[in-house]
Order: structure tokens, then sequence, then C-alpha cells
């Protein structure tokens, strides 16, 4: 059908939405490679301001997916420098993770230091502003901070968690606590 729809003679501006709405029904399906493929084909100024917004996080979010995070970041730093959205948050989050995966941590810290005042990232946020702090040798930061967020975390991020704080009191020669964490992460 879409096919179909790119052979008719629309306005620019008509066919780059009919573009919008399959690639945004392609990103839904998490079939990001092909809405790439779409989303690059649009001239999005012939989209309206929520749809721009909507636009930039999708292609976005699309390319993070397949590991092209230089296009990713420059499409969430665009969508962060428009007029606060809902999308903006979340554009901060994912900036701040493809820093902290390419280990930019001073970057990451950065970003997710924006965030810890929203519920929906506040925790994940805290928790990778910990690892950076660990990764950049922040023992003192990490034995700080980590052991309330230790009692807060869930799952996954609870025991990553006892692992850097065993392996950063284990830095700063405390290796009662460390033994404590080491045992916490151990028993997962």
């Amino acid at each position: 059908l879409y096919n179909k729809v790119e052979s008719f003679k629309l306005l620019p501006a008509n066919i780059d939405l009919v573009r919008f709405k399959y690639a945004s029904s392609l990103f839904d399906s998490e079939q990001y490679s092909k809405a790439v493929n779409i989303f690059s084909k649009i001239d999005h100024s012939n989209l309206s301001k929520n749809e721009i917004n909507d636009y930039y996080f999708r292609f976005g979010y699309s390319y993070m997916s397949l590991g092209q995070f230089k296009h990713s970041l420059a499409l969430f730093e665009n969508l962060i420098e428009l007029p606060n959205n809902k999308f903006t948050n979340p554009s901060i989050y994912y900036t701040g993770y493809i820093h902290y995966l390419n280990k930019e941590f001073d970057s990451a810290i950065s970003f997710f230091s924006k965030l810890i005042n929203d519920p929906r990232f506040s925790l994940s946020s805290r928790y990778y502003i910990l690892e950076s702090n660990f990764m950049l040798q922040n023992y003192s930061y990490v034995t700080q901070n980590g052991e309330v967020l230790y009692d807060i975390l869930t799952n996954e991020l609870k025991t990553r968690t006892a692992r850097v704080l065993s392996e950063a009191f284990f830095a700063q020669n405390n290796t009662q606590k460390a033994r404590l964490y080491f045992e916490k992460y151990s028993m997962v």
C-alpha cells in the first residue's frame, strides 16, 4: 500500500505526512531499520510542531536501536534544543545512555543529573551516575551514595550496584563492607 501511495501525485507535505505515519507504524512494530529508511526520506519542515517532536524522537530511537549512535545523538540533541515537550526528558535519558555506552562518563553524568527529579528516570539515572563515577574511579562518591541507592533499587540494577559497591569499598581498603556487598552480589 505504501508503494502505491508513493506513486500518486501528492503535494510534498502530504507525501511527507504519509511517510511519517508509515515510518511511525514501522517504529511501533520495532522494525527500526525499515523505519530509518522511511524517516530519512521525510522533509520534516512539512510536519506539524508535535509531529516534528515525534519524528526526531522516533528517528533517533530507531538509529539508537540499530547501534548508530552518532545519528541518534544528533536527532536527540535537536529535540533537546526545542522548547520543552513530552520527548525532552526521554531524549536527555537516551543521550546520557549513549554517552555511557561510549564510555564518555562525564557527559553521561551531566545528562543523567538532569533527570533526578523525573520519577520515570530517577532511579535508573541515579544508578548510571553511580556506575559512571565508579568507572571514573571516584570511589568516595560511590561509597557515599551507593548504599542508599542499593536499598531502593530492585532486580538487576540492585545486583549491579552491589558489585560496584563491593569493588569501591575494596578500593578504599574497607574490606568488611566490600565483603558484605560482594556476598549480596553473589547471592543472585
